[in-house]
């Protein structure tokens, strides 16, 4: 009988004995959890057994044989024990039991603790195991951590009908119940999705996320609710696949099963928004205005104006601060009823194109600092091509332009200035006056000329004086040549209709050679001369 009564404590089993019995246990100590007592029945009481202590007289052990009760007057004190031995443990296993450490009760199996009971959570007793919190659940506190000490981590209840998966304090998931079924908010805890796949069916097409295992069937008609409120519907769309060869996804806010009320559509052609009739034309229409970036792309909806980097201008319609770049594509961007067009040239180096149809048609190409690397053909810098086709008396300039001073300083004024390696060839001053720093050719059969102007002074009567001229004499193909005489006037050679005015000249591969002929050249002597000669390339 000692032995049985012995096991039934150390195991902290409260059970019924085989017969009724109430008892009332001196307080004292165990060791290894066996009583340090004799227990000494008393069998000549009807009703119960008395057991006292040998030391003490007042504290009792009452085993009751009539209501199978065992009572224990003040506590029960054990050894605290260890994993290897807990303090309360099982006869069959020892290494099985609890123990108490650190201020909690450990539940050890196998000689190793498993599970403890703290004050404020219970866990598995491993380093960032699962806790269960003494917490009451909200939908942004968790009472179950997967990580004991990522308390912000793990579920909580948004209410008795909703289970709510919650990161770093913020209600990710929320999974509902028979109330609202299916909803779930979005993964960063934004609005309530609910599926509907109930709609009717008109054949299926198959989503696919390419790249990973997440494929969705959906069928012509069904449709996917996204809402932000209370209701279903509360700023809803319907994401609806209304169409399937080729698949049509429709952003609508009525489940129509159809396009007819179509806000948003993405198709295999184009984004059609706001009920465009035509899939190739994009329509974006927000109440205020429309910023993209920080404010890299602004547009004011009220005046139609754009402004790229830059707030954009009251009255013109596109303001940029920057560099503006267009592909170099054919036909890279297209205005106007005539089908005008700006593209880049793809074959002959970075130019640029201004092109229309019709009598409208204009082609400019713009190149600056761009080498030619061409091995044959030409390569144009600049290409005005402008079609004429008149009547009555219109008339048409090939080239215009105009100039108006107001007034001007003391620098060179030129209406055109063509220049190579920034030497001027050809200008037009704006007094009309034209420099050709170059040869000449004036018609199909003539030479490529230029001209040359010699000064110097003629010779006394009878005799000759040479001017160098520096060109090669085969080159020259005309010579002039004019003396002052003693009152300025120019006179040409061989000169008789007044006496005293006759000179004569001629070339050699060096000098012009002025002679004053003897007895007729007194009024010519010593005056200046001018010589032009004209030579070819």
């Amino acid at each position: 009988m000692k032995r049985i009564l012995t096991f039934l404590i150390v195991a902290g089993i409260i059970a019924a004995a085989p017969s009724d019995l109430q008892a009332h246990w001196p307080r004292g100590t165990f060791a290894g959890g066996i009583l340090e007592a004799s227990v000494i029945i008393d069998t000549t009481h009807t009703e119960a057994f008395l057991v006292r202590k040998n030391a003490d007289g007042g504290d009792i052990f009452t085993v009751d044989t009539q209501n199978e009760n065992v009572a224990i007057g003040g506590q029960l004190l054990i050894d605290d024990g260890t994993a290897g031995a807990p303090g309360l443990a099982f006869e069959s296993d020892p290494t099985k039991g609890f123990y108490s450490a650190s201020g909690s009760i450990i539940g050890s199996v196998g000689g190793s603790g498993r599970f403890r009971i703290l004050i404020d959570y219970l866990d598995l007793f491993k380093a960032d195991g699962p806790r269960l919190r003494r917490l009451t659940p909200t939908n942004v506190v968790p009472t179950l951590n997967p990580l004991g000490n990522a308390t912000a981590l793990g579920l909580g209840a948004a209410n008795a009908l909703s289970l709510s998966l919650i990161a770093d304090g913020v209600e990710g998931i929320r999974i509902a119940g028979a109330a609202t079924p299916g909803e779930v908010s979005s993964v960063f805890g934004g609005n309530v999705v609910e599926t509907i796949t109930d709609a009717t069916s008109a054949g299926d097409a198959t989503l696919t996320k390419a790249g990973e295992n997440f494929d969705v069937t959906c069928s012509a008609g069904d449709a996917v609710l996204i809402y932000g409120g209370s209701t279903a519907g509360d700023y809803g769309l319907y994401v609806i696949v209304t169409v399937t060869s080729p698949t049509v996804l429709t952003l609508d806010r009525v489940l129509v099963g159809g396009d007819v009320d179509v806000d948003f559509d993405v198709i295999a052609d184009g984004v059609v928004i706001e009920n465009s009739t035509d899939p190739l034309i994009t329509r974006l229409r927000v109440p205020g205005n429309l910023y993209v970036g920080d404010d890299v792309l602004s547009v004011n909806t009220s005046t139609g104006t754009i402004g790229i980097g830059v707030t954009p201008h009251a009255t013109r319609k596109l303001s940029v601060n920057g560099l503006i770049r267009l592909s170099q594509n054919s036909d890279a961007f297209t205005w106007g009823s005539a089908a005008a067009t700006l593209r880049g040239d793809g074959g002959s180096g970075n130019g640029l194109y201004f092109r229309g149809a019709g009598n409208g048609t204009m082609l400019l190409e713009v190149i600056q600092n761009v080498q030619s690397v061409l091995s044959t053909g030409n390569f144009d810098f600049l290409n005005l091509s402008q079609r004429i086709n008149q009547t009555g008396t219109a008339g048409y300039r090939g080239i215009f332009l105009n100039v108006t001073e107001t007034g001007t300083g003391s620098g060179a004024k030129l209406l055109m200035d063509l220049q190579v390696d920034t030497n001027s060839k050809f200008t037009v001053s704006n007094t009309g006056e034209t420099t050709i720093d170059g040869y000449t050719k004036l018609g199909s059969d003539a030479p490529v000329i230029k001209m040359k102007k010699l000064t110097g002074t003629s010779p006394a009567v009878g005799a000759s004086a040479t001017i160098a001229h520096g060109l090669n004499q085969s080159k020259i193909v005309g010579v002039q040549a004019l003396v002052s005489n003693d009152t300025g006037n120019r006179i040409p050679p061989n000169f008789t209709s007044v006496a005293s005015h006759e000179f004569d000249f001629f070339i050699d591969a060096t000098n012009v050679y002025i002679y004053c002929i003897a007895g007729n050249s007194s009024s010519i002597n010593g005056n200046a001369v001018v010589v032009l000669i004209t030579y070819e390339e």
